[in-house]
């Protein structure tokens, strides 16, 4: 009994070596917090949404939140792609066993996301409106849109703690610690949301206050285990919280603006076709919004494999473990695939009772403009769901390369294959040949892009594992 005790606690307590040989359990074991997380993290934005939706000021009040979800999935992906830079950083250390050198990232990784967090949040907020502007927002719900954004951008050094000190944790192999402080922080901010949308009638500021007042608290929690985490590979420590450690933050720089360029190029395609969409009128962007919550739900699930395989290869690749380089690629990949589908089928046979979720009478007085905007959310849902399955694959793919030490790559593939590609298409078929000007159209914009991108990974990938493989030889000669 004591042995199953103690062999349960070394699976799923504590940190993880990523790079012993029970490969796919690690992946499993890993990447369920990291699923879970996002999923909690998806679950309570949502909860914005649904509590104005259903407590506060309705129908317009739920579109004027969803509608700043594009902004700020953009600054979000941006700086947090960075936070991938620490990833990789301090997961090739911990691999190495260089417990230094995972300190002073550590320390480093801090410090940028204090300096990003900041800078972000004073000049978000005073150019919220030119950026509601500019996604052509409806004029009934842009004031309520341009509270909410405001307010979110005051957070957002908060934010960013938290998400470069979970970067730090689950690159030194625990994943489940950042799980923690987000269902503690998670449940208090459902809980401020009904306190300042019921009683206080806050409505849209009430959920942005309820945001910012958790993500402070997220930022604490992640710095206290980062600091008191004595058993671990490596820590935080307060005496040296503005430490400058050049050349630590030139390698998080290096490996992690690329990543937070690829974050901000989809984004920007999915701002640039939110505007064709918000042109079909409020109903198809409500629907349309309803049903990008929904598959938010997919994504998280996959794209918590990409999180994990990132610390995984760069941990491996840190320890010379040419046998797990070789297989983690194909588990991930098998196993986002199977859970992209499964899941995809589920959403599409549920799209009623999901859409529903978001678009309900009690929040709509029009029962017409209700039924066109759920149509427009069921149509989406039906049309996207079951290739999701590839975006998880291109994210994985995306991962492995930066794990490896090539961050650039997976940036420039994704600027043709869903940037560039998507403008061109909308504007030359979608604009000027009508058999295109459907709504439908814009939405197959999201897997047509998945698909190019996917294959021209594999135009790289076999050369940049041969080149980790020949490397890992040579040293190993050397040594």
């Amino acid at each position: 009994m004591k042995n199953a005790l103690a062999k349960f606690k070394k699976i799923f307590g504590g940190q993880l070596d990523l790079t012993d040989k029970h490969l796919f359990r690690n992946l499993i074991v890993f990447t369920l917090p990291i699923v879970l997380l996002t999923t909690l993290q998806l679950i309570y934005t949502e909860a914005d949404q649904i509590v104005v939706n259903y407590y506060g000021g309705g129908y317009k009040s739920f579109v004027a939140v969803s509608a700043n979800n594009p902004l700020i999935n953009l600054l979000i992906g941006l700086f947090v792609g960075i936070a991938v830079g620490a990833n990789i950083v301090i997961a090739k250390a911990r691999g190495a066993g260089d417990k230094e050198k995972a300190e002073r990232s550590i320390q480093s990784a801090i410090l940028l996301s204090i300096i990003f967090g900041g800078a972000a949040g004073i000049l978000g907020f005073f150019v919220s409106p030119y950026l509601l502007d500019l996604m052509k927002v409806d004029p009934e719900v842009k004031p309520l849109a341009t509270t909410y954004l405001r307010v979110y951008f005051i957070g957002l050094p908060f934010l960013m703690i938290f998400n470069y000190g979970s970067s730090a944790l689950r690159a030194l192999g625990d994943s489940k610690r950042p799980l923690y402080v987000l269902i503690i922080c998670g449940l208090l901010n459902v809980g401020l949301n009904f306190l300042f949308v019921i009683p206080c009638q806050l409505d849209v500021l009430g959920v942005a206050l309820a945001t910012i007042i958790c993500e402070f608290f997220q930022a604490v929690l992640v710095i206290v285990f980062l600091v008191h985490n004595k058993k671990s590979f490596a820590r935080f420590h307060i005496r040296k919280f503005f430490s400058w450690h050049g050349t630590e933050l030139r390698e998080i720089l290096w490996a992690g603006i690329p990543a937070g360029a690829q974050s901000l190029v989809f984004t920007l395609s999915n701002v640039f076709i939110q505007t064709f969409v918000n042109g079909f009128g409020l109903t198809a962007t409500a629907g349309n919004s309803a049903s990008m919550q929904a598959e938010a739900f997919i994504y998280t699930m996959m794209n918590g494999f990409s999180v994990a395989v990132v610390s995984i290869t760069a941990q491996n690749y840190g320890a010379k473990n040419e046998r797990n380089l070789r297989r983690i690629l194909w588990y991930s990949m098998g196993t986002v695939a199977v859970l992209g589908l499964a899941v995809g089928l589920i959403f599409t046979l549920l799209r009623s009772q999901l859409i529903s979720i978001f678009l309900n009478e009690r929040s709509v007085d029009n029962a017409a403009e209700l039924a066109e905007a759920k149509d427009y959310g069921m149509r989406r849902l039906t049309l996207v769901c079951m290739t999701y399955f590839l975006c998880g694959i291109m994210d994985t793919e995306a991962a492995y390369c930066r794990g490896l030490g090539h961050t650039t790559t997976p940036t420039l593939i994704a600027l043709f294959g869903a940037c560039i590609f998507r403008i061109v298409f909308m504007e030359t078929l979608f604009r000027f040949v009508p058999f295109f000007h459907k709504i439908e159209w814009i939405w197959a914009t999201w897997t047509m892009s998945w698909l190019i991108t996917d294959a021209a990974y594999w135009i790289v990938i076999p050369r940049y594992r041969k080149k980790a493989f020949a490397e890992i030889a040579r040293d190993s000669s050397i040594s």
